[in-house]
Order: C-alpha cells, then structure tokens, then sequence
C-alpha cells in the first residue's frame, strides 16, 4: 500500500491592509518626478502620503531630493548654511551669463537670508489681502480685454499678446 498523497496547504493570502501597504511602499520607492504616473495628475495625496510614510526624504533617480514631511521642509528652508536657495552655481552651466540666468538667479525665491528677508520685508505690504483685493478689478479688466482684442484679431501669440502684459 502507498502513502497518501502529500496535499500541500492552501496558500494564504496576504491580509489586505499588508498588500495596501505593500503597494504604498513600492510607489513610494519608485517615486520619480520625471516620471508622474497618470493617476497622480488625478489625485497626487496618495503618493503624498506614501512618500511620508515610507520614504520622507526620497532621492530622486537623478540625484536630487523629494523631502514630504511638514516639519523636515521647514528644518531645510530655515538652515541656509546647509540648505541654500541660491542657484547661481546650478543655473550658470545651463544657462550661461545670459538674460535667463539673471533672471533666475535675482528672483526673490532664489535668494537666501538676509537678502531675501530684507526685500520680502520692503514688498510684504503689496501682498496683503486687502492689497490683492484692491487689484482685482484692474487686473480682471486688464484681462478681459486682451481677450477681446485676441478674439477680435482672430489669432494670437500667447506671449506677445497676453503674458507679456499681464506680469
């Protein structure tokens, strides 16, 4: 008489809460800039949420950071001796001393302490509410109108028509 048949066991399933997890991980993992998955145009949290769960601080495959933790952005944007706005070094290989790197390179958001604190001190009351409020108006007419003039042309550059007037 042979021995019974060896019936291995059902395999088990992994619970769905690992398997979520899982998942979550491995987005966070592969989490590339250059490389944004249609469904984080629709809905970019979920990747938020991974990245602070499993990789805050996530390097990016072409060597730069993606940090996604609130009080780890904040610990780099108030350490300018470590973490610097300046992109004068960055930008100089790509853009050559031309109007592009000047551009980039003395805009507000490219500057560090005290520089920058001093002219956000000078320009802060132009960006009050009631200083936004208070350019609507203009602003919305302004728009209106080069609309119109683009509608009543019938064709127009983007830029010479509209962006250029509307800074």
């Amino acid at each position: 008489m042979s021995p019974p048949p060896v019936i291995p066991p059902a395999p088990q399933r992994m619970p769905a809460r690992f398997a979520d997890a899982t998942r979550a991980r491995q987005a966070a993992l592969a989490f590339d800039l250059q490389r944004l998955p249609a469904e984080y145009y629709v809905n970019p949290y979920p990747t938020y949420h991974a990245l602070r769960e499993h990789s805050p601080v996530h390097r990016l495959p072409d060597g730069g950071y993606f940090v996604s933790r609130y009080a780890d952005c904040v610990a780099l944007y108030k350490d300018t001796s470590a973490f610097s706005s300046d992109k004068q070094r960055e930008f100089a290989p790509k853009f050559g001393q031309s109007l592009l790197y000047e551009h980039n390179t003395t805009s507000l958001v490219f500057n560090d302490p005290p520089l920058h604190t001093r002219v956000r001190r000078i320009i802060a009351g132009a960006f009050t509410p009631r200083a936004i409020a208070d350019m609507e108006v203009p602003v919305t007419q302004l728009v209106d109108g080069l609309i119109e003039a683009m509608a009543a042309k019938g064709s127009a550059d983007l830029i010479a028509d509209f962006a250029a007037a509307v800074p």
